[in-house]
């Protein structure tokens, strides 16, 4: 974000007149996936999916203790006045409660109360709703944080390339990174980004949805050698608990990639390993066991 705002200040213009667009066409207006558990919100592991997507979705919190019974001094990352917060701590007083971070989701608003004990540094996340209007409020922020005169206002509209006289910026990161982070970090919001993806890359549409994406992962089950309907897929992060596979189906998975070099070398390379990284950090460290797995990790509750 911080890159991009940097971008357009460098340009030889130090007022926008109209409205600043965004285009959240790509993908259909579906924001959880099939199966999502409404109350899982809001939770940071369920953000609101759409095509323009900043800081996960999410806010950091961070809660500091001060002197027994006074406020713990409560920091959000990032910054704006998107949303707004409420602190009700107490530092090192049992007798507030448990630390707990959420914000007036019932409501769909964006009131983030931070209450309870802090005993010592303590962290939490929220989501924001909507995804896109986050993205946008901190962009336009921003920029005129930064002296450039823009509207406080902004838009949504679907861009023709052929409408587009030049661009200002432009980003890109290798599949290996996406994948390193989906698979190590268990990231769902790019396990979903990925699905989306797989939809263009298959259908070469502009616009794509869930559905087309999951369409891409049955034909791979197809070429493991198992028939799609004999199982449930419902999303690309395994968030719903409307997904039903078989570890028959995974292990087939693993040996069909094994029996391609190069395409089991980018999965192994992008699995936690054990004591190291991802997931897996703060495990089997110790044991005979360190630095010899590689292994994906998942917890789904109820």
């Amino acid at each position: 974000m911080d890159s991009l705002v940097s971008r357009v200040k460098a340009f030889p213009f130090s007022v926008i007149e109209g409205n600043i667009y965004g285009d959240i066409s790509m993908k259909d207006s579906l924001y959880w996936g099939s199966g999502w558990a409404w109350d899982d919100t809001p939770s940071s592991f369920q953000p609101y999916m759409t095509p323009l997507m900043f800081h996960k979705g999410m806010v950091t919190i961070t809660a500091i203790p001060g002197e027994k019974g006074d406020t713990a001094i409560v920091l959000c990352e990032p910054e704006s006045s998107f949303y707004t917060l409420i602190n009700q701590t107490k530092s090192k007083s049992y007798d507030a409660g448990k630390f707990n971070a959420s914000r007036n989701w019932l409501e769909s608003k964006n009131d983030i109360l931070v209450k309870g004990n802090v005993q010592n540094r303590t962290t939490g996340e929220v989501n924001m709703y909507p995804s896109q209007d986050f993205f946008m409020h901190v962009f336009t922020e921003r920029l005129r944080n930064l002296g450039v005169q823009s509207p406080d206002t902004y838009a949504y509209m679907e861009f023709e390339k052929d409408s587009l006289s030049g661009c200002i910026a432009s980003w890109e990161t290798s599949l290996q990174k996406v994948v390193n982070k989906v698979m190590k970090d268990s990231d769902n919001l790019g396990a979903e980004a990925l699905l989306c993806r797989l939809a263009v890359h298959a259908t070469r549409k502009k616009k794509v949805s869930w559905e087309e994406g999951l369409s891409v992962v049955k034909n791979q089950i197809k070429r493991v050698g198992h028939d799609p309907d004999g199982y449930r897929i419902a999303d690309g992060s395994g968030l719903s608990n409307y997904n039903c596979i078989s570890p028959q189906l995974l292990v087939d998975f693993l040996k069909y990639t094994y029996a391609n070099t190069a395409l089991f070398q980018r999965l192994y390379k992008a699995l936690p390993v054990s004591g190291i990284d991802g997931t897996l950090q703060y495990r089997m460290r110790g044991s005979k066991a360190y630095k010899k797995v590689h292994a994906k990790t998942g917890t789904v509750t109820g």
